[in-house]
């Protein structure tokens, strides 16, 4: 049995090409229907994506990091840590909407972001989380200032990733070693905002 979708299509176009079994326009509709469907599974970022949704990998299971969350990185992001042709690697399909971006000032979840941890710390009482809060609304306000990225140490060392998740966003976005024009990296704290889908190289994979 063929291991390609697309090959057992051309095959069936052949033989009954060859047989005289179809019309010269219908071979030349299948076929055009062909270069479509691969054009499709090879548009690498596009391939098993909904609308509003882009393709996101993860290396490994889905077992809790140090972090809040779970880590996955952007497919074609410039961070090394998930290679897409690791067979070990898993690709999913992200709603993006969901995510929180800090570094977007003038975006909804980000002005929904600074009313929540308001509201937080108005009604916190403890000592350590009144210095949590204050810690954090600090590290934003400096970025804020200098329209500066968020980076991987940002959420190590300041517990952004509790606060967010404390707030009840579904992930955040952040910059990632590796990096260069765009953050590539996506903590999620709520799985039901990912699914997985099959690599584009699973369906037709080269002899």
């Amino acid at each position: 049995m063929s291991n390609c979708i697309l090959e057992e299509n051309l095959n069936e176009i052949i033989r009954r090409s060859i047989q005289r079994d179809i019309s010269d326009d219908d071979i030349i509709s299948l076929y055009e229907d062909a270069i479509e469907r691969l054009n499709n599974y090879l548009g690498y970022n596009k391939f098993g994506l909904r609308e509003g949704e882009i393709a996101i990998l993860r290396l490994g299971g889905r077992k809790e990091t140090r972090f809040e969350g779970f880590n996955f990185v952007l497919e074609g992001g410039e961070t090394p840590y998930a290679d897409p042709h690791n067979e070990d690697v898993k690709r999913y399909a992200l709603q993006e909407k969901y995510i929180l971006n800090l570094a977007d000032k003038d975006s909804e979840l980000r002005k929904e972001f600074d009313k929540k941890l308001e509201d937080l710390e108005k009604d916190a009482k403890d000592e350590e989380s009144i210095k949590l809060i204050e810690n954090i609304k600090r590290v934003v306000g400096e970025h804020d200032k200098e329209n500066d990225i968020y980076t991987y140490i940002d959420v190590e060392e300041n517990g952004l990733d509790f606060i967010i998740k404390e707030l009840g966003f579904k992930g955040m976005l952040y910059w990632e070693y590796g990096d260069i024009s765009r953050p590539s990296t996506y903590l999620i704290f709520d799985l039901s905002i990912v699914r997985e889908i099959p690599k584009y190289y699973t369906l037709c994979k080269i002899r």
